[in-house]
């Protein structure tokens, strides 16, 4: 699944399937394709924003309209 947005807070390191490794922290914009691993990095949960349709409408079916995403949500949304 594709990811675009923003981190608010927290770090999340990502592994792309070509062998490429980012980490996103706070204040950082970005797009990530399909066929990548994510973790978070360190003990601070990661927020952010993500501005995908398709990836924001996949969150919003797995989740009440009113419960926060928690990072083992981000988490699980960034293997897809």
């Amino acid at each position: 699944m594709r990811h675009v947005g923003v981190v608010q807070s927290g770090t999340m390191h990502v592994a792309h399937d070509d062998g490429t490794e980012q980490e996103i922290g706070p204040g950082h914009a970005y797009v990530i394709e399909p066929g990548h691993d994510a973790w978070v990095v360190g003990d601070e949960p990661v927020m952010g924003f993500e501005f995908e349709s398709q990836t924001a409408e996949e969150f919003g079916r797995a989740r009440s309209s009113i419960a926060p995403l928690t990072t083992a949500d981000q988490v699980r949304a960034m293997r897809l």
